[in-house]
């Protein structure tokens, strides 16, 4: 039988690690050709060159290229953009692809959709239909939308969202959020060595998860906010473990404000601890034995809840988004935060805490229902034609 050939492509760690269940099941699977190709954040020394991780993973097919610019800018990220579509289309068309397979909302998806639209290769889409505002990923996530031809959401909310935005019902399927299958799948590791890979104490009291990402629209202000977030939690007394920002405008700031509280910390025997990039493992048993998240990634939304931990979201960003009890939102004002987190580890502390919601966004198999989707379907029946007509017809 002749193997399906599928270039799949990543980023930044949040996508990577999203996909890797999937990734993994089509890698071991002799049905599948699987090419991954890492650019953008995974080639870059200031983001923690998180390509090492991808290489130690051991892929067949792994073609790497740098795009990401050196400009904290919104202009450094359509510049990098337009580097990458150019790359991406020669190695899609390199390695004879016949599906696409993107995830999320960032320039990586949307290059890909892109490649697929003009090079009339089918794109499958992982997380279409999520809704939101105050950054470019929701326009850019739609978009990725109107040119994918086979969906896979998180929800039957998004499902509905992804159908409305014109996809044929039968080419979309509810899976669930596959980033909870790799939760699922890495071991329980001893408290300490969790301690010793971060270098801190967890034992003692509840420590709490920083990540703040920078928002486009108000990235010179993202080193103030990031100061704010962090003095805010250091109120509460609790260690604090930070992780670094993405690659958004404004992350040099953000970053910037990381290092200079941790050194202000550690001269006066502080409880703040940073890391760039920790081994996965690491980092699920740290989200394991966590009271709190905080900031606003998109793991407090769509991770968190399955490890029934609360998270406190600040700004606008993933402001309107599907999310569970286990989320509040405040504005970025030091008082606001703090008392939200206060509030957050004590509720965790309720018997029956998330029992209602902890499987919202999946059980931790997305990644087999994904594949036994991508077995079924005839890439020739996914004609981009049809596809365009129903938009037009309403049907």
């Amino acid at each position: 039988m002749k193997q399906r050939r599928i270039t799949a492509i990543t980023g930044t760690r949040a996508d990577y690690d999203l996909l890797y269940p999937l990734l993994k099941r089509l890698e071991e699977s002799d049905d599948y050709a699987l090419t991954l190709v890492a650019t953008g954040a995974h080639l870059s020394r200031e983001f923690g060159s998180t390509i090492k991780t991808v290489k130690r993973d051991g892929w067949t097919r792994l073609v790497e290229f740098p795009s990401l610019l050196a400009w904290d800018t919104p202009l450094g990220r359509v510049t990098s953009l337009s580097t990458q579509l150019a790359a991406m289309a020669r190695v899609i068309e390199q390695e004879q692809t016949e599906l696409i397979l993107v995830l999320g909302d960032r320039e990586e998806p949307l290059v890909g959709a892109i490649c697929g639209t003009y090079l009339n290769i089918p794109v499958a889409h992982v997380f279409g239909g999520d809704s939101g505002y105050a950054t470019p990923d929701d326009q850019v996530r739609h978009a990725v939308t109107q040119m994918a031809d086979l969906h896979f959401t998180a929800t039957t909310r998004s499902r509905d969202q992804v159908v409305a935005l014109g996809a044929a019902p039968a080419r979309v399927a509810v899976t669930g959020n596959p980033g909870l299958d790799r939760i699922a799948m890495t071991p329980q590791l001893d408290e300490t060595a969790v301690e010793k890979a971060v270098g801190a104490r967890l034992d003692a009291e509840p420590y709490l998860i920083v990540t703040f990402h920078p928002l486009d629209r108000e990235h010179t202000a993202a080193a103030a906010q990031m100061e704010t977030v962090l003095r805010a939690v250091g109120a509460t007394g609790w260690p604090v473990l930070v992780n670094s920002p993405n690659s958004d405008a404004g992350s040099h700031g953000v970053r910037t404000a990381i290092a200079a509280a941790v050194e202000r910390a550690s001269t006066n025997g502080g409880k703040l601890h940073a890391f760039t990039n920790l081994p996965r493992n690491i980092y699920v048993n740290l989200l394991r034995g966590a009271a709190c998240m905080v900031g606003n990634s998109s793991s407090g939304i769509l991770e968190a809840p399955f490890l029934r931990l609360p998270a406190v979201n600040v700004g606008e960003r993933q402001v309107g988004r599907e999310h569970t009890g286990n989320v509040r939102f405040t504005a970025c004002t030091a008082p606001e935060i703090t008392a939200a987190v206060k509030q957050a580890v004590a509720d965790k502390q309720h018997p029956g805490y998330g029992d209602a919601w902890w499987r919202h966004f999946g059980d931790g198999t997305a990644a087999q229902r994904m594949q036994a989707v991508l077995d079924d379907v005839d890439l020739r029946d996914l004609d981009r034609n049809e596809q365009s007509s129903r938009r037009h017809d309403g049907s």
